[in-house]
């Protein structure tokens, strides 16, 4: 009696309703490693004009969602070429990257909507809500510094009471970079609208207010 050896193909790999003729590769591609909140904050990577949007797992920022940043680049006056020894000829450009516009989201823990006395959908609700926001801020009032040649600071506020926020910055840098200590202390007002107290100093705010209509 003759045997004959069958071939098979691996388990699993099938090719037009037989196994395949090929093994399958174990090989799976190294994804990409994460960049840290320093390397997401050099503006020199980013085009002026364009943004990058950094998540919390990046930015680590309790309070926070996402952070857009902006690359501004810098004051038109000081486009021009810089000149450090005017007798040697030498020069360098000016460094990039110095003004940059942040729009930063906020977490459901820092939903307004619950804040109002009525219900949300009364007229004048929102309008109240922002007013307060606004107020606790800083971003209303006589004494609002903008940076100059940029939009005013503001805040959204959208129909559930959800709060996002857009601000610019202008700062000194010698690699056109953000220090993340400066992006830090940028974030605390935004931080604190999750915080109970100051949530309830600002539910009294939104009262008064829409009372006052």
């Amino acid at each position: 009696m003759t045997t004959t050896a069958i071939n098979r193909q691996p388990e699993g790999i099938r090719a037009g309703g037989q196994f395949a003729a090929t093994l399958k590769s174990d090989d799976v591609q190294a994804l990409a490693p994460r960049q840290s909140l320093a390397q997401v904050l050099h503006l020199t990577s980013l085009p002026v004009g364009d943004s990058r949007t950094i998540t919390p797992a990046v930015h680590g920022f309790e309070g926070i969602d996402t952070i857009t940043v902006k690359n501004i680049g810098l004051p038109p006056q000081a486009s021009a070429v810089v000149f450090v020894e005017p007798a040697s000829g030498s020069s360098v450009p000016a460094s990039p990257g110095t003004r940059a516009e942040l729009t930063v989201t906020l977490p459901v823990s820092a939903n307004v909507a619950e804040l109002h006395d009525d219900e949300w959908s009364r007229r004048g609700a929102r309008e109240a809500t922002q007013y307060a926001v606004e107020r606790h801020l800083g971003l209303t009032g006589p004494y609002v510094v903008s940076v100059p040649g940029l939009p005013a600071d503001s805040a959204s506020l959208d129909n559930d009471g959800n709060l996002s926020f857009t601000f610019h910055e202008s700062f000194s840098t010698t690699d056109g970079a953000i220090d993340p200590e400066d992006l830090k202390s940028w974030m605390e007002p935004y931080q604190e609208l999750s915080d109970p107290e100051v949530r309830s100093r600002l539910q009294e705010a939104i009262t008064e207010r829409y009372n006052e209509r």
